[in-house]
């Protein structure tokens, strides 16, 4: 009997033993527990405390420190005015209206002037003629003035000269020691065949003009693109920021279960270790918000390249805050309407067009070039002329002359000279300017001229090939067109349909986050109020999801403006849905 009292003796003496030595080690960790806790709460007041100096720091070095309001109206006014790609396209159109200017250019009236000074000398080798000059010296200057107009109709070319010769010399055989040849001429070339009805001139003409509007419907072209992209990038922000603000509430919100929790520890309510759960969904709220401030920053520097001029904007030291409602509304319109709507608006199709037209004149021109050439000239000219007699010419009708040739011809039995005319000049020629300008005018020496020019290649192989070339390229937009309109319905199909189901997906997210909103103020109520069914697990995956799910409904709101920008630019209406775009009517009509 003693030996089993003995024997249970020790087993209970050990059973203390061990009890106290288990209370000794659970005293210790817990309170090493606690004495994490603490440093842990304080590192976590320090942290948060840096995390805001952080966050400070970061938003003045890349995001800017003096907010900007910003309307989506003002965005797109600003990239239009700034952004290098709408410059870049205006010069387009400058560049294609000085191309119309140089075109028209070929039908300009031409002036043309020439002066031509000769000083010649020849000897005299007759010296039966010679009046004791060995020399013939002729000094002519000639001086002429020549207008030519081409008419843009008929390809007829009118034009007009005037060329006045003085002349002065010593040849013996010149009446005039001076003279004056003054021509006044006009004359005009019509095209029967090939250049009658088309020619390059007028060609170059009318691929300019379309060139020009081709120009402008690309620089309308690309202004839409900017506008949708100005878009893009300002709901980016929006949504970027919207995101931000949700990672923020998020941490903000685990405080008040921190608190709590800190409360229930000190009342020995439940166990230090709820703080360590508590602090480690902080620190993912906080990755959480640093991810979304790397976001705002990206699309701060999207959104300012596409509105500021240069890297030197004072913008870039600004932080954008847009201010649009985001909650834009959805087009109500059904797929038919759409598609009209896009066949009739999309400059794509337009730009198909100008092409076709162009394509057509050129295919003009070059069946033109297959005909023969077949020119008619016509040309009329006034002549004048006056001068002073030359008094050392040699007279023909010397009397001692006459009469030796007389004698000699009596001899020889021939009958006698007859009687020549007295020496010198016209009366209506001995004069000087005024006696030409007569002349000039009164068409005594008029001239008429009447010419027929034909070429005809025989077998005009280049104005063939080009003609089939042309009309294989008009084959070719045929097909390119077609593409057009099926890439168009494909993307306004795809635009309306997205339409619809971010609409549907909204409504879906925000029941979603509603619901999430109400099961997570249920629980935050529970656990404060100590409810035995709540617990800070249940509560931190209430949060969770709540977060998930305003981060969710702000996504699919996103993908929803942007899928109404879309739209839009599909349809070809985004620069209808712009109120006020002053500086976008200013770019068009300059």
């Amino acid at each position: 009997m003693k030996r089993i009292i003995a024997i249970v003796f020790l087993m209970l003496s050990a059973l203390a033993n061990f009890v106290a030595s288990q209370t000794r080690q659970i005293a210790k960790a817990e309170k090493t527990t606690e004495r994490k806790v603490i440093e842990t709460t304080e590192k976590t007041e320090n942290t948060e405390l840096n995390l805001s100096r952080e966050r400070a720091k970061i938003i003045s070095q890349t995001v800017g420190e003096q907010p900007k309001p910003l309307s989506l109206r003002e965005a797109v006014e600003m990239a239009l005015q700034n952004n290098p790609d709408i410059q870049i396209t205006q010069k387009n159109v400058k560049i294609a209206e000085f191309d119309l200017q140089s075109a028209r250019g070929a039908f300009d009236t031409g002036v043309s002037a020439a002066t031509d000074f000769e000083r010649a000398g020849s000897p005299l080798t007759n010296s039966i003629f010679s009046t004791g000059n060995s020399t013939i010296k002729n000094r002519v200057l000639t001086n002429s003035v020549r207008v030519e107009k081409p008419l843009n109709r008929f390809g007829t070319i009118v034009s007009g000269e005037f060329s006045n010769s003085f002349q002065t010399t010593n040849d013996p055989f010149n009446s005039f020691r001076r003279s004056f040849q003054p021509a006044f001429g006009f004359s005009l070339v019509q095209p029967v065949l090939k250049g009658r009805n088309f020619d390059d001139a007028r060609r170059q003409i009318e691929i300019a003009e379309k060139n020009l509007n081709l120009t402008d419907q690309q620089f309308r072209q690309r202004t839409i693109e900017i506008i949708a992209e100005v878009q893009r990038a300002y709901w980016d922000l929006a949504f970027a920021l919207k995101d931000l603000q949700v990672q923020q509430d998020a941490v903000r919100d685990t405080k008040e279960p921190l608190e709590t929790t800190r409360r229930k520890v000190e009342q020995g309510l439940t166990a230090p270790i709820e703080i360590v759960s508590i602090e480690n969904q902080v620190a993912k709220f906080e990755s959480a918000v640093y991810a979304s401030f790397e976001t705002v920053m990206r699309a701060q520097n999207a959104l300012k390249n596409l509105i500021t001029a240069d890297e030197n904007s004072n913008l870039w030291n600004e932080a954008i805050l847009p201010i649009d409602d985001i909650n834009l509304e959805v087009p109500e319109i059904s797929l038919g309407e759409a598609l009209t709507a896009a066949y009739e608006n999309r400059l794509e199709l337009k730009q198909n067009e100008t092409s076709r037209v162009i394509n057509e004149i050129n295919r003009r021109f070059y069946k033109d070039r297959t005909k023969p050439q077949f020119d008619l000239k016509i040309g009329y000219t006034l002549n004048g002329f006056a001068g002073t007699p030359n008094d050392t010419s040699f007279n023909f009708g010397d009397p001692n002359l006459t009469a030796r040739v007389n004698e000699l011809s009596a001899l020889a039995k021939l009958p006698p000279l007859p009687v020549a005319p007295p020496a010198g000049v016209p009366a209506n020629l001995n004069g000087g300017f005024n006696k030409l300008l007569a002349n000039l005018f009164r068409q005594n020496f008029n001239a008429f001229q009447f010419r027929i020019t034909f070429n005809f290649p025989l077998e005009n192989r280049t104005a063939k090939a080009e003609l089939g070339k042309n009309l294989v390229e008009a084959e070719k937009l045929d097909v390119e067109k077609r593409r057009i309109s099926q890439n168009t319905a494909a993307e306004v199909r795809n635009a309306v349909q997205r339409l619809h189901t971010l609409k549907m997906r909204l409504q879906s997210a925000q029941k979603s986050r509603e619901t999430a909103e109400t099961e997570y103020e249920s629980e935050r109520r529970k656990y404060n109020s100590g409810y035995a069914g709540s617990s800070l697990f249940l509560l931190l995956e209430k949060q969770k999801n709540l977060t998930s799910d305003k981060a969710a409904e702000i996504q699919i709101r996103l993908e929803l403006n942007k899928a109404i920008a879309e739209y839009q630019r599909a349809t070809g209406n985004l620069s209808k849905e712009i109120s006020n775009l002053k500086n976008l009517s200013n770019f068009l009509c300059n």
